[in-house]
């Protein structure tokens, strides 16, 4: 079984994208929608990693999230990837959390770049939807086209 990644965030269509790019790079993926669901999640499901919304609603705020499992021992290490929208209010109350910065528009190579400042390797894609792009495959080859003698 893959890797997993907890995606903590609200907007259906943002999780929906973080879903597609995190399968597309190998991990499982699992996700909350609120802060308060965060921490307990973290320790029923122990993931690879954390996605975190900058301004995730709920109890429990971003950046006190962070601040709670850094002080954990057992998690201490995990790697946490914060992505900012252009409407994120409390940017600068994560600038001294120890995590990796993503900004909306996050494409897939930024996403695949913020995996490697964390430290996490890009595994081999898991079954499920793609973006199209395998740089290990060729694509199918097609067969050529018949002309009519007629036409």
């Amino acid at each position: 079984m893959p890797s997993t990644f907890l995606i903590a965030a609200h907007d259906p269509w943002f999780i929906q994208l973080l879903r597609v790019y995190t399968q597309e790079t190998g991990y499982r993926v699992i996700h909350v929608y609120e802060g308060q669901d965060v921490i307990p999640t973290i320790w029923k499901e122990h993931p690879t990693a954390l996605l975190l919304q900058a301004d995730l609603p709920g109890l429990i705020k971003s950046k006190e999230i962070v601040k709670t499992i850094k002080s954990f021992s057992d998690f201490q290490n995990l790697p946490v990837l914060v992505f900012f929208t252009q409407f994120s209010a409390n940017e600068n109350d994560l600038t001294d959390c120890d995590a990796v910065r993503l900004n909306e528009p996050i494409s897939f190579l930024a996403f695949q770049d913020a995996l490697v400042k964390a430290g996490l390797p890009i595994q081999s894609p898991s079954p499920g939807p793609s973006l199209g792009h395998n740089p290990g495959k060729k694509p199918p080859s097609t067969p050529p086209v018949k002309k009519n003698p007629g036409n």
